[in-house]
Parts: C-alpha cells; sequence; structure tokens
C-alpha cells in the first residue's frame, strides 16, 4: 500500500492521535501494538511506533484513517469493531 493513499500524518505522536481521536486506540490494540499508556507515547511518532514493533507503517495508517473518518462522521468505532490488523 502506497502511503500517499493515507491521509494520517504518520509523523504524529502516539498520544496526540489516541487523544485527539480516541477511536484509534482500537486500532493500537487490533495490531498488537503496546502504545496505550506507554511512557513513550509522548516521543514517538505513529512512524517510529511502527518500527519499534517491527509493523509495516502503510496498513496501520489506513487503519487508523478509517478510525479517524469514523469518529469524525459520528461513527465512533469500539474495541470490539473488528479491524483489519494482523490475523
Amino acid at each position: 500500500m502506497d502511503l500517499t493513499a493515507t491521509r494520517t500524518d504518520t509523523k504524529l505522536l502516539v498520544d496526540d492521535i489516541m487523544r485527539q481521536w480516541p477511536a484509534t486506540v482500537a486500532v493500537f490494540i487490533q495490531w498488537k501494538m503496546k502504545c496505550i499508556g506507554c511512557p513513550f507515547g509522548v516521543f514517538h511518532s505513529i512512524e517510529l511506533a511502527c518500527e519499534e514493533h517491527s509493523l509495516e507503517l502503510a496498513p496501520i495508517a489506513a487503519e487508523l484513517d478509517r478510525a479517524i473518518e469514523g469518529s469524525e462522521s459520528g461513527q465512533n468505532q469500539t474495541l470490539g469493531t473488528p479491524l483489519e490488523g494482523p490475523r
């Protein structure tokens, strides 16, 4: 997947994106990223967090886009909502 297809700025800090759009927390959980409550979330960008977890950035950025779009359109995702994530 091409990163130009995503709207999410992958330079955003993990903590900032989760605070601004709480629906994105589900994406981090689905991808088994341990970002929730991590003290490095205030320093790590989405790019760096993916690198630290050995995950490809593009699919996670696309999932974050969908979570943000859903929250902005009033269709908040919950932790039980299936996301693509790893199988």
